[in-house]
């Protein structure tokens, strides 16, 4: 029984140290640092107010850089440059801008899908207010899929409260719906 016992405890003492040695510590990577494109000059703005959207999809962050640039920045961007150029092709910045474009032209689609909504037009028509008299701000929330947001104001009258709306527009199937999610509208254009 001794000897039993004692070739029990040898193969179980072997076995947990043998456990132990086996456990490979793992490596975190580092989370990589975001991608800075530096602007140099005046930007467009309706232009860098659409861009911003396919900026953020391609994980890069945009800096402002004045009116002549720096050298930093100018390094930077050509740095950044290439790690687009392997991430998108060689054709990077082409395929950007008509990502931009196509991001513009979705804007006034989900505009005139807004402006024919039922929910905007009974609100019009019960205030006595035109689209003209609105402010429409959008945010790109998914593929297809914007926030939008929609004010009047009554130039005659400063002190005429007129609801706002919020809805949901959906590109893929042209659907209109109210929302009463919460955005933070005060960053959009």
């Amino acid at each position: 029984m001794k000897f039993a016992q004692k070739i029990i405890i040898g193969i179980l003492m072997v076995f947990t140290l043998g456990c132990t040695h086996n456990k490979k510590t793992k490596l975190v990577k580092p989370t990589p640092k975001p991608l800075v494109w530096h602007i140099a000059g005046l930007p467009n703005w309706f232009i860098l107010s659409n861009s911003k959207i396919i900026y953020k999809r391609w994980g890069i962050n945009i800096f402002l850089d004045g009116c002549s640039g720096s050298i930093e920045g100018i390094k930077s961007n050509k740095k950044i440059a290439k790690i687009l150029e392997k991430r998108h092709g060689k054709y990077w910045r082409q395929v950007f801008e008509m990502a931009v474009d196509e991001e513009i032209v979705n804007r006034y689609s989900v505009i005139d899908l807004v402006s024919n909504c039922p929910e905007v037009v009974k609100i019009q028509k019960e205030f006595n207010v035109s689209i003209k008299n609105s402010n429409t701000r959008v945010i790109c929330i998914g593929k297809n899929r914007y926030a939008v947001l929609v004010t009047w104001y009554d130039p005659n009258n400063e002190n005429k409260q007129i609801p706002g709306q919020q809805l949901i527009v959906n590109l893929a199937t042209k659907a209109v719906t109210k929302s009463n999610e919460k955005f933070d509208w005060s960053a959009e254009f």
